[in-house]
């Protein structure tokens, strides 16, 4: 019984990592776009994927790394999207 209770808590560790590096690679790869990103306007999708990445980083601060990920995958998407150049965060 207390190894099945060991394999069950170190699953739950496992997935909260799987969260918390999915959240910090969405993160990372937005950094990495706003760095080598062309400068974008202030309208349209760029105003939303900078929304996006301000939502994703106060989800991680709250430690919802769900959300994170969510949020941030949608802010590359929208960046892919648009040929790039949307993130000036």
């Amino acid at each position: 019984m207390k190894t099945l209770m060991a394999v069950a808590a170190l699953l739950v560790a496992g997935n909260a990592m799987a969260a918390e590096d999915m959240c910090s690679l969405q993160l990372q790869k937005l950094t990495d776009e706003a760095t080598v990103a062309k400068p974008a306007s202030t309208t349209g999708s760029s105003s939303e994927v900078n929304k996006l990445i301000a939502e994703a980083k106060g989800y991680k601060a709250k430690g919802d790394l769900d959300n994170c990920a969510r949020s941030g995958q949608k802010a590359l998407t929208l960046i892919k999207q648009n040929g790039g150049g949307s993130a000036t965060q």
